[in-house]
């Protein structure tokens, strides 16, 4: 039972005057949180924000931030839109083994359509991740042109899915 001992500590003894060196806190009482934040803290910047499956409901990124989420339905499939700020070249890049994550992701990157050299039809760029050396993780450095909106797709590359398929991304200027 010695063990135990320090489990149990001794009652400190009082000083007399309460708790006068101590900070005012605020009372709560009914559920009020007295003005703090009570909410969990976030796991990103840009936490992903369901539905975001198809192209009509991609989510906007912003340049610099990352996003985050989770691959954990059949057919999820990951939907955003960036814009550029310069003339240059964007950066799309994508952990998933990196931080530990089931996942397999392909990242695919589709830029705004242009015209083609005859005037006949429109191209629209499109890039698809390779893997990073030694990873299953996907980057991609495209050139760009000032307010370009590029759309960014994140799929398991098996289909696969899980509550640990967890995802992070982020697009900024470089070069």
């Amino acid at each position: 039972l010695q063990g135990c001992a320090a489990c149990v500590q001794p009652s400190l003894p009082s000083d007399g005057d309460g708790d006068a060196d101590q900070p005012d806190q605020p009372d709560i009482t009914d559920g009020e949180d007295g003005g703090r934040d009570t909410s969990p803290i976030p796991p990103c910047e840009q936490p992903e924000d369901e539905p975001n499956d198809n192209a009509g409901d991609a989510q906007v990124l912003e340049m610099g931030s990352w996003a985050c989420g989770v691959i954990d339905r059949a057919g999820d499939g990951e939907f955003f839109e960036v814009t550029t700020i310069e003339d240059g070249w964007i950066r799309v890049w994508t952990r998933a083994a990196e931080i530990g994550s089931t996942a397999d992701i392909t990242l695919a990157v589709t830029g705004d359509p242009f015209p083609n050299a005859s005037g006949t039809g429109e191209i629209v760029p499109t890039a698809v991740s390779t893997r990073i050396p030694s990873s299953t993780d996907g980057r991609l450095v495209l050139p760009t042109e000032a307010d370009e909106t590029w759309q960014i797709n994140l799929v398991d590359a098996a289909g696969s899915f899980s509550d640990t398929h967890e995802w992070e991304l982020i697009a900024n200027m470089t070069k």
